[in-house]
């Protein structure tokens, strides 16, 4: 029986080999082929309703394929960490970044839980410097 960590998995699976891209970046290039997400694409900004489980693959999708940074609101944040958490499967995972709310009402005195500070901290850290993102009372 060989040590394990002896053999490289590249030269035992060749599939191995690219381990630069997402786990399931192949669903992106084939979504991309298609020609209701082209004309999706060439439409944006727009509304669309998308089935939550296809949303990380949709979003992983559009980022791929406008080639710039996307912001994404959605109703709250379980959903928003869902949908991140999806898309870094599709695409790298420094890719995505997820920005919860602040937790607590801006007038309420109270500050934001410290775990939520580090999240927004990290989203805003990940974001381009072109991209500025501003709240608002």
């Amino acid at each position: 029986m060989a040590v394990r960590g002896a053999l490289p998995a590249e030269r035992m699976d060749r599939t191995a080999i690219r381990t630069d891209s997402a786990p399931l970046a192949a669903f992106v290039d084939e979504l991309r082929r298609h020609d209701r997400f082209q004309g999706l694409a060439r439409t944006l900004p727009t509304r669309a309703r998308v089935s939550e489980p296809v949303l990380p693959l949709l979003l992983a999708t559009l980022h791929e394929e406008l080639g710039r940074a996307l912001l994404v609101l959605l109703p709250d944040d379980a959903d928003a960490r869902d949908a991140a958490e999806g898309a870094s499967w599709f695409t790298s995972a420094g890719r995505v970044a997820f920005m919860p709310s602040r937790g607590v009402a801006l007038d309420s005195g109270l500050g934001p839980p410290p775990h939520l500070v580090g999240e927004r901290f990290r989203a805003t850290e990940s974001t381009p410097r072109r991209v500025r993102l501003t709240w608002e009372p």
